[in-house]
């Protein structure tokens, strides 16, 4: 669905309305939405005022924001590519990302049935 404004109520707007157009009735939303991931930009993640906030309150429960890990991993890459020692960055960077999966069975098995998915 189109944003029609890119503040926090319009991108809200647009969230909804998608899930909507899906038959997700603001029922089945409240009940079945736990968490969502976004991009860090503050009309997103904004403590005060963004997408996050404004869906915590329509839910009325928990909603856990998870910041989108692919959208982290190009800022990192666009930072990497202005800095002079280009792996160290790369490495910092991918590194927590490769212990996060590679110390549990469990997170492998899950990433893999992901990728699995959409490939």
């Amino acid at each position: 669905m189109a944003v029609k404004s890119a503040d926090a109520n319009g991108v809200l707007a647009a969230l909804l309305e998608a899930l909507h157009h899906v038959d997700l009735t603001d029922g089945d939303i409240k009940k079945k939405m736990i968490a969502c991931t976004f991009d860090g930009a503050s009309v997103n993640q904004g403590a005060k005022g963004g997408v996050i906030v404004k869906l915590r309150e329509l839910m009325g429960h928990v909603l856990i924001s998870i910041w989108c890990a692919p959208h982290k991993l190009e800022l990192l890459l666009l930072d990497a590519t202005k800095a002079t020692d280009f792996i160290d960055i790369i490495e910092k960077g991918v590194d927590p990302i490769y212990r996060l999966y590679y110390g549990s069975g469990k997170r492998r098995r899950e990433v893999n049935a992901i990728s699995a998915v959409i490939q």
